[in-house]
Order: structure tokens, then sequence, then C-alpha cells
């Protein structure tokens, strides 16, 4: 049989788009700022109200249109009031003009007993993009500080069409016609705020708000969800160094931005660039060194106690899936889990012998830290300190976590030169020779949200801003230091501002509510650039272990296979086939999965069932895809069929017809 090959060459022309030049329009009691793309308008009278925004055609009217701004601000004898854009005084806008770019300035005022207060807002449009920025500053009397920003606040109606994508974790979409009385908190940096975007959509219409913030300062994204609107805003803590004498301005620009393209077009366009700009974000997968042993892993299983019987499981798990599997471990340390953090050492008996064996077996271990809690019961908490490296609430009491071990843990700031050191030892300790390790994974570091901390006390300036990230930074760089060659270290969760502190992101997290899609936004920005293993990690006998695995291939993960004692039963043969399956897949396929990247997701057409999926959330096509690109640019289509049975399914934009068996991964090269 001859082996035909046919290639498709597809001439592309680039065009660099040219907009017109930005132009304000004052027109009776309204006023319009626009690009020849874009184009706001404003009703600018009495009061300010944002009325409408439109691009190609469609506008995107504003309810509650006068709310665009709050600030909850604090006088020098403890007095605290929230002004808003509703209740101050608006006094006007003013056109500004610079090099290629046209500015709104709006004014309002708001009397503080016999003084005055200015608050000041500025949209801008340029002739570079399509992006408008917002940006506020104000001035108050000496002795008066911005103590927290919501800003900007927009507010949409819904339709049937209305869907609201948001980045937690892999990313996730919510159908809002379902949708009458929730609020989705998407606290940056976290396991629910990865990226600092909110997308709203109606079919191919897209309302993008970002902040490109390289800096990634604290912040809560809001989606308040009601029966007739979605309002979006953007929540701060202020940093002390933010006010200076009454002088106040948010340091970054809240972009906003329209497209009639798909909301992949508007992460593609707008936030991917930005992205290569921040200090995480410049280093590809292929530039930053990773030992050959991790990137050949593949497959991660999750160990359990550190027994004889956990051995047996363990050795037949390699013998399974082979000495490229790797293994994260979690209750091996000396106390019940969940308790008398950061005491592990010494470890329990017979974990020393599991490293050995597994080792010896050419397989690696990762045992579980955690990377931000000191259990208050401990001696060390406070004969180290942890009393004072606590984080303080703004009335000064400590935030403490209890979880289900009911222990009380305090979230310790990372700016505290203790931690620091406990983690940086437990490091050499681990992975050097009381236990030698090849790799730490430290939990809730790129997960749990960061905190405003309001200890006077600690070397950062009071409040919110970018500490929170920095000191780890400063941490993470300390760590790394006593990381023997080839030892690695992760992390749960995969939010942005993290990815160049860590080698590895352990996927495990849900997001918030029961109702959802889960979308790889995550992977069309970083896929050539963080390295992630798992899907929502507690898994299920049944067809939703299938389709996890199947989106952890096809959105370029390794593969999490869950508990060994779980995956290796009987019960679960017919699954460990298929996952067995997908990780001989993903070795041939480094050119992909290792230096490519991710362009969209796909679902093939023609004999392509969609299947009731129990304890997923919601129904799946039989044949799952994405298009990628590899690392010499060329592009493939990955496919992967969760079904027991055959399909044959139509490729999209094409004729072409793929016949894939039950369980099958099949790559198609453009």
């Amino acid at each position: 049989m001859k082996n035909i090959i046919i290639l498709l060459t597809i001439c592309s022309i680039m065009v660099t788009e040219i907009y017109a030049q930005p132009k304000v329009k004052f027109n009776g009691n309204t006023v319009e700022l626009e690009n020849g793309d874009l184009h706001i308008l404003f009703e600018n009278d009495i009061k300010l109200r944002l009325l409408n925004m439109s691009q190609a055609g469609k506008t995107w009217n504003i309810a509650n249109n006068d709310l665009i701004w709050k600030l909850s601000v604090a006088g020098n004898q403890g007095q605290k009031l929230t002004l808003t854009s509703q209740t101050s005084t608006y006094k006007g806008a003013q056109e500004v003009s610079g090099s290629g770019e046209k500015s709104l300035v709006f004014s309002w005022e708001y009397l503080l007993g016999s003084l005055t207060a200015n608050i000041d807002v500025t949209v801008a449009v340029n002739d570079q993009n399509k992006l408008s920025q917002w940006k506020i500053k104000a001035s108050l009397p000496s002795g008066w500080k911005v103590a927290e920003t919501t800003f900007p606040i927009v507010t949409l109606p819904k339709s049937n069409d209305s869907r609201l994508i948001l980045p937690s974790g892999w990313g996730v979409e919510y159908d809002l016609s379902a949708i009458t009385n929730s609020t989705y908190i998407n606290n940056y940096p976290s396991s629910r705020g990865t990226m600092q975007l909110v997308s709203f959509y109606e079919n191919n219409n897209v309302f993008y708000y970002a902040t490109h913030d390289s800096g990634a300062a604290l912040k809560a994204f809001t989606s308040k969800v009601t029966s007739a609107n979605v309002e979006i805003s953007n929540q701060v803590v202020s940093a002390a160094t933010w006010n200076n004498n009454g002088q106040f301005e948010l340091p970054w620009a809240t972009s906003i931005g329209l497209t009639d393209k798909g909301w992949e077009d508007a992460v593609l366009t707008w936030y991917r660039p930005f992205s290569f700009q921040a200090q995480w974000g410049q280093k590809k997968l292929v530039e930053k060194n990773h030992p050959s042993w991790l990137i050949n892993s593949d497959l991660w299983l999750t160990g359990g106690h550190a027994n004889e019987k956990e051995l047996d499981i363990t050795k037949k798990s390699i013998d399974m899936f082979g000495n490229q599997t790797s293994f994260h471990w979690y209750y091996w340390h000396n106390y019940d889990f969940d308790t008398k953090y950061p005491e592990y050492l010494p470890a329990k008996e017979g974990f020393s012998t599991i490293i050995d064996t597994v080792q010896a077996r050419g397989a690696h271990i990762m045992p579980y830290i955690n990377g931000r809690l000191w259990d208050t019961t401990t001696v060390s908490y406070q004969s180290q300190g942890g009393n004072l490296a606590v984080v303080l609430k703004e009335d000064k009491t400590p935030v403490i976590e209890v979880y289900a071990s009911k222990a009380p843990n305090a979230v310790i700031c990372p700016s505290s030169a203790v931690w620091k050191s406990i983690l940086v030892n437990l490091t050499d300790n681990i992975q050097g020779d009381v236990l030698g390790t090849d790799a730490l994974y430290f939990d809730q570091v790129a997960s749990a949200r960061g905190h405003a901390c309001f200890n006077e006390n600690h070397n950062h300036p009071v409040g919110g801003g970018t500490f929170w990230v920095d000191n780890y930074r400063e941490i993470f760089k300390e760590v790394r230091k006593k990381l023997r060659p080839g030892h690695i270290i992760a992390t749960e969760q995969n939010a942005e501002a993290y990815l160049d502190m860590f080698d590895l992101f352990l996927m495990a997290n849900y997001p918030q509510g029961t109702v959802y899609k889960p979308l790889p936004l995550f992977p069309l920005v970083y896929s050539d650039r963080a390295l992630l293993y798992g899907f929502y990690i507690y898994n299920k006998n049944d067809m939703s272990y299938r389709v996890k695995n199947a989106l952890n291939l096809l959105w370029g993960a390794q593969l999490n296979g869950g508990r060994t004692s779980f995956l290796i039963t009987c019960a679960m043969k017919a699954n460990a086939g298929f996952l067995s399956g997908l990780v001989n897949f993903r070795k041939q396929h480094h050119d992909i999965f290792v230096g490519g990247r991710m362009l969209k997701e796909i679902t093939p057409s023609g004999d392509n069932p969609i299947l009731n999926i129990p304890n997923w959330g919601e129904s799946s096509a039989a044949v799952r895809g994405a298009l990628w690109e590899n690392q010499n640019g060329s592009k493939s289509i990955l496919l992967v069929n969760i079904d027991t049975a055959s399909h044959a399914v139509m490729l999209p934009d094409s004729n072409q017809q793929v016949v894939i068996n039950g369980g099958e991964c099949k790559r198609i090269n453009l």
C-alpha cells in the first residue's frame, strides 16, 4: 500500500490594521469618544452617564449607567465614607489630545464637611489598537486617603445568548440565561483569578474587561449577575504608597474593548501580547531548562500513606505505566494532614524506603508541604515568631484559616524573613540528605488568594498592592538556590504571576458554582510557557474520568491518574487502559506539548454524538479536539474519542473525514 501525503499550503498576507485618528465629539448633552472602530457614548449633563459602547454594528447599552466608580476613603480622625459617581457632584468633561490619542477627563467633587474631594476619571482611545483605557485618581484634603477603589463599574443587560467567561483554573463559561442571583468574585492572583480579565459575550460579540498590570497587584474582579443584568467591576485595596498627602492614583489602567470575532480572538489579540511583557511570561517552556525527567513525566499519580501496602501499589503502577511515571505524595509527614505545619520532619517510618524504591525503578517522587500556613498550636509558632509573621487584617486581628482537620492555620505574610528561612531549610532537607527527593510541592501558593496586610511591622507598605507576589518571588529565588541539579519545585494551581517561580502546576480545583463549562482560556495564553498537570483531580470511575483526562491532553497538560490505589483496581481496568493510551500518545508528540501552543478548541462534526457524562456537570461530544501549532510553526489537529464506540467525524473547515476508534487519539497534520 502506498502512503499518500497531501500537503495543504496556505498563503497568508500580513495586514497591519490602521485605525482612524481618534476623535472627541461634543453634541448637546452627549459626548462621544471614538477611533473609527470603537465608539463610546456618554451623557454629559447634570450627571455623567455611560450610555453605550459600540463596534462593528453591535451596540452594548449600559444599565445603571451613572455608577462608574466607588471610593472608600478614610480621614485621620478615623472617619470612613464611601464616595460614588452617583452621590458626587459631576463637574464636566475636558478633551485632552496626545500623539495618536484622544482622552476625555471627567471630573466630580464631593464635600467632606468644609473641605472638598476631587475625583477624575480619564478614558482614552488611540490609533494603535481597539482598546479603551480607563484610569482614576483623586485629590483629597490633607490627612485623608483612598482605602479601596471599585473601578470601572460597567453594568450590561443580559439576553438569552449571554455568556460570562472567568479565569478560574483552566477558564470557565457560565450561561447567564439560567443564572438570576449570583456573585462571582475572582480574587487575583489565585486559582479563581489566574489572569486579570473578564469577558462577556453574545454569539461572537465580546465585551473584554481586563487590567494589564505587570506588577500583579491584588485585585478582586467581581461579576454580579441578576435576572436582568451583569455588573462587572474591580475592587482594589490600596497600598499605603498609593496615597501621598491626599493625592491618589490607581497605578494601572483598565482596558475595555469590543470585538465581533469571538472570545478566543479577544484573548489572543489583547491579553497574550501583554503576558509576554510581564516578568512571569517572558520564557517559553523550551527556554526554562527543565530536567529531562520532568519533561518526560507524561503521567503523575498520587501516593497515599507511607506503608508496605502503598509501596506494593506503587510498584504495580510503575509496572503498569512505565518508569517515567512520577508520584505526588501527600501523607508522609509525622502528623495528621493539615496539622502541625510547618513541622513535617521527621518523615513517617517507611517513607524513605518508598523514595528509594521509586528512584531505583527510574521514577520520581514529589512530597507535599504547604507554602503559606503555620499551625498556631505548634510550639514553633510562638518560639520562632509565627505570631509576628501572620497577616493582619485592617482591625489588626490575624488571618486564620480552618480546614477539615480543624487545625487553626495562620496565613503567613510572604514578607516574613522567618517564613522564607523555614521554606528554604525545608527545601534543603527534603531534597537534600534527609529525604533526597527529586522534587518538592508547595501547596496553595498559586491557588489561595493573597491578603492585604496591615501589620505595620512588616517589610512592605500596609494594605494591598504588589507586595504579595513580590515577596513570594524573593522566597522562591532563595528556595531555588537550594535545588540540586535536576530537581524541581511545584505548586497548586496556575495563577499567572507565579509562572516564573515554579516548574510545574497542579490543576486541582473546581470553579465557583455547580453549572459551568470548562474552557481552555489559560492554555490559549500560556500553553507554550506553563507546564500543568491534572484536571479537577477528585475522580470517579465513570465517563467523567475520560473527559477530564482527554481535556488534560488536548489542552496541553501532563496527565494525572489520581490516587494510585484507585487507579490500579480491577474496576478501573477500562479507564486505566484509556489513560495509558493518552500517556503513550503524549510521549510521541512532545514537539506539540513541549514548546508548541494551543490555538483553539475544536468540535468535529459528522458522527459525533453528545454523551451524558455523570459527575461532570454537562454533556460532552464523544470526540473532542484542539488545534495546535508545534515548535516549528506547523499546525495539527488533535482528536480524542472518549467513547467506547468508533466514530467517523468531519474536521472543521474541511471535507476530510476521520474514523477514530473508541478511546483512540489521533494527530492530523495540516
